[in-house]
This record gives structure tokens, C-alpha cells and sequence, in this order.
């Protein structure tokens, strides 16, 4: 992914999961303590999921509302799939090649018969969860959605209890990540930790991997960890 720049994908937090495994074998090997892994690479494994989650929501949003074939439908998403904003992106940051999060939100759309309104309240709190744990570019968006979806629900059952509920919910689930992960902290330092990206890195992946760790006050719950 970051060929030739030797930064492994481990190292620039692309996949925090991965990069804690690979972390503590690691530290629990003497002889792999001891070199530098400035050159190791992998499959980048949050990639390639972004863009197969990108043609299968695109493939499976055209099959139903068109009632196309198969092969058309097919067709259709690897428009998606090449979109240019995401070839450019990916080498630069792979967590901004989550555009399946978009497509997601349009699922209350088709299946408004089928989901209840208390599926719809659970799905827009842990879209709010995902969306912040993965990106929060990905916020906005998803509020964009959210509110055309309002506006559709009650055109379709002029209800409005129910409704007024699906933002406040979806706000919730971010605001559980920004709790975790640091985006209420106070302690960051303007001139050392705002110079780069370290301000946009309060999500998961921030907090599994703290951009900044002498100067970065990593999470809002969770103490400290010294490095």
C-alpha cells in the first residue's frame, strides 16, 4: 500500500486489530523485539474489504430497485467500485475508501415495509457507533441521509414521535465512541498535536493506536497508558 515509502500499513493505522497482534508478537519475541519492521508489509486487508463492501451494497441497492439482471446490476456497481475518489484516496488513507457507510444508510429506504420502527431506532444508533469508530467524515453524510429519511417516514405515516428520535439516537452512537476513543479530551497540546492529522484521529482507530503518545490524551474514559 505505502510501497516505496517503506511505512507499513501497520504503522500508519490502518487496521487497528491487526496492527494489536501484530504489536504483541512483537513484544513477546526476543528476536523480533530487536529489528525494525519499517519495511513490513501485508495485505491490506481494510482495503480490499472496503471495496468489496463498496460493489456488494452498490450490486444489492441496483438489484432491488431496478429488478435488473444479475450481470446488469454487476455492471452497475463496478461504477462504484472505480469511482476516482476512491482510487485517489486509498494510498492516502484506506479508512476514506469506506463509502459502503453511505450505501448502508439508504438501507431503511428499501426495506421500509420489512423493518420495524424499532429496528430502525437500533439501526441508526450503531450506524452512529460505526461511523465514528471508522471515520468522522462519515458523520455529516449519514446526518444528510437521516434527515431526507425523516422527512419520507413521515410523509408516509405523519408520525412524528418516533421520528424526532432517529438523529438524537444516531448522535448517541458517536458520542459512545468519542467517549472511548478521546474526542471530548481537552489535553491536547495545539502546537505539537495539531500540526498533522492527530485532531481527526479520535475513533477506534485512535484509540487503539494514539498518534502522538507523549503529548496525545488518547481517550476520555480510559486512563492514561504511559506510551
Amino acid at each position: 500500500n505505502a510501497y516505496p515509502y517503506k511505512s507499513g500499513v501497520l504503522f500508519i493505522d490502518c487496521a487497528p486489530l491487526l496492527a494489536m497482534l501484530v504489536k504483541f508478537i512483537i513484544m513477546s519475541v526476543p528476536a523480533l523485539n530487536k529489528m525494525t519492521f519499517v519495511d513490513f508489509q501485508y495485505m491490506g486487508i481494510v482495503g480490499v474489504l472496503n471495496f468489496v463492501l463498496v460493489g456488494l451494497f452498490a450490486f444489492g441497492i441496483i438489484k432491488k430497485i431496478t429488478n435488473c439482471s444479475y450481470l446488469n446490476a454487476l455492471l452497475g456497481s463496478l461504477f462504484f467500485v472505480t469511482a476516482p475518489i476512491l482510487l485517489e484516496k486509498y494510498p492516502m488513507h484506506c479508512y476514506l475508501c469506506a463509502d459502503w457507510l453511505m450505501f448502508v444508510a439508504f438501507l431503511p429506504f428499501l426495506y421500509y415495509r420489512q423493518w420495524s420502527k424499532k429496528v430502525v431506532l437500533l439501526f441508526w444508533f450503531i450506524l452512529g457507533i460505526v461511523d465514528a469508530g471508522i471515520h468522522n467524515c462519515y458523520l455529516p453524510n449519514t446526518a444528510f441521509i437521516i434527515v431526507a429519511y425523516m422527512l419520507y417516514d413521515y410523509l408516509k405515516t405523519k408520525e412524528k414521535k418516533i421520528i424526532w428520535l432517529y438523529m438524537p439516537l444516531y448522535v448517541l452512537g458517536a458520542m459512545v465512541v468519542f467517549l472511548i476513543a478521546g474526542g471530548f479530551c481537552s489535553k491536547i497540546n495545539p502546537v505539537v498535536d495539531l500540526t498533522s492529522f492527530q485532531i481527526f484521529s479520535f475513533n477506534l482507530n485512535g484509540f487503539y493506536n494514539p498518534t502522538n503518545a507523549e503529548n496525545y490524551f488518547f481517550s476520555t474514559v480510559f486512563p492514561f497508558l504511559n506510551n
